[in-house]
């Protein structure tokens, strides 16, 4: 009896919650619409006012705006107007710069900088575009090419122009003796001492300087504009020319001043350069090598050896030369390599030197005995690494003091001299 009355309780508790639950979900979804409704009106009510107060807004500053918005243009105009001439200008210095005027391009480089610190970038991005388009289009692509190519690299032409202006270092020297140069330092508040010393005192400390080492005059050129005119000047080079071509300036002068007026525009500098000479201040090196057969026990294999050797070769502005044959590297010979070097291979002798041939006949005495004398003619070369330092092989052989007899030397094994500068020797002047 308990037991079903408590089932009968249970069913009647369970159906009766059943309505109520219904009936509280009914009121939340009641309420959850009209909030959801509320806020739909609220954010649809909200946009019409603010739409009109900022209209009423945006309607009192208007003008102002226009005017804000013309002279943005009018900057953003200007501002591309000013790249634009810079990059005009940077493209006149590419063309001055490939003329081989670079006092023109010089200037034309730092007002283009001046007006626009990256013209440079912009000068890549327009070449980089153009040859882009260039390379997409067809048919067109071969004439904007050459539009482009005549806008930046084709250079102004002159009929009255000779070689020695087409030297762009040249061009630059002739623009800086027309400026009036003076020394500033590099730090606003310090004093430069060279600054109190005249002109001439400085040739003169220059023409010393020149007897030990002709590279530092080239690095002192490089500290200023003023330091480059002065290591210009024509009579500190007249009096390196003197020395470096082997006359006595008593009898020289003459025939100097001669060929550097007809050969080479009254320029010193440019006559010590590119006229043929041979140089002191180190020594010519040739690498030989030939092959050897070995020996083994083995007759299927017989090894091959690759033998090399040195040659070397010093001359002195006294006429006076030095040649030796070596199997030892040069850094094991150099530094010593004078008339006291230990060796029974040392060849002690003299030279001369034809101008007009660019042809070095040397002739050679063996120290041990003197049974032969041994002549050897070479002509002489520029590289690529410089002007005349490579000495080319024409003809060796000896003579027999006392019969006469002539030996040639076979000339297969044996190579070029390349000069080597060697700082212990000095200029040899």
């Amino acid at each position: 009896m308990t037991n079903s009355s408590t089932q009968n309780v249970r069913s009647a508790a369970g159906s009766s919650s059943q309505p109520i639950n219904d009936t509280v979900l009914e009121e939340f979804r009641k309420e959850w619409k009209i909030e959801v409704e509320s806020k739909k009106l609220q954010r649809d009510s909200t946009p019409v006012i603010s739409s009109v107060e900022s209209s009423e807004i945006r309607a009192q500053p208007l003008e102002h705006l226009e005017e804000t918005k013309d002279s943005d243009v009018r900057w953003i105009k200007s501002k591309s107007t000013e790249n634009q001439n810079a990059l005009d200008i940077y493209i006149q210095a590419i063309a001055f710069e490939r003329e081989g005027n670079m006092g023109e391009a010089l200037i034309r480089y730092q007002q283009a900088f001046k007006l626009d610190r990256h013209v440079d970038y912009t000068y890549k991005k327009h070449y980089n575009d153009a040859m882009r388009e260039a390379t997409t289009s067809e048919g067109t692509s071969s004439e904007l090419f050459k539009h482009f190519e005549q806008e930046t690299m084709i250079a102004r032409s002159s009929s009255s122009t000779s070689s020695t202006t087409n030297d762009s270092v040249y061009n630059l020297i002739e623009t800086l003796r027309d400026q009036r140069l003076e020394y500033e330092p590099l730090e606003p508040n310090k004093n430069i001492p060279i600054a109190k010393l005249p002109n001439e005192l400085i040739l003169c400390i220059l023409k010393q300087l020149l007897l030990f080492d002709i590279a530092s005059v080239g690095r002192f050129s490089l500290v200023c504009k003023k330091f480059l005119l002065l290591t210009r000047e024509n009579s500190i080079w007249r009096f390196v020319c003197l020395r470096a071509f082997h006359l006595d300036p008593r009898e020289s002068i003459y025939i100097l001043q001669k060929d550097v007026m007809k050969k080479y525009n009254n320029d010193w500098h440019r006559m010590f350069i590119e006229r043929p000479r041979i140089r002191y201040d180190g020594a010519y090196i040739a690498l030989c090598y030939y092959l050897r057969p070995g020996s083994t026990e083995n007759v299927w294999n017989q090894p091959i050896h690759l033998v090399s050797y040195y040659r070397f070769i010093r001359f002195f502005s006294d006429g006076t030369c030095i040649k030796l044959q070596s199997f030892r590297e040069p850094k094991a010979i150099i530094r010593n390599f004078g008339f006291d070097y230990n060796s029974k291979d040392l060849l002690t002798g003299c030279w001369e030197f034809d101008e007009n041939t660019s042809q070095v006949n040397i002739t050679l005495t063996e120290t041990s005995a003197m049974k032969h004398t041994r002549y050897i003619k070479l002509s002489l070369k520029s590289t690529e690494r410089g002007k005349h330092n490579k000495l080319v092989w024409n003809e060796y052989y000896s003579i027999n003091n006392l019969t006469g007899e002539k030996g040639t030397f076979n000339l297969r094994n044996d190579k070029n001299f390349i000069f080597s500068k060697v700082k212990s020797f000095g200029m040899g002047w």
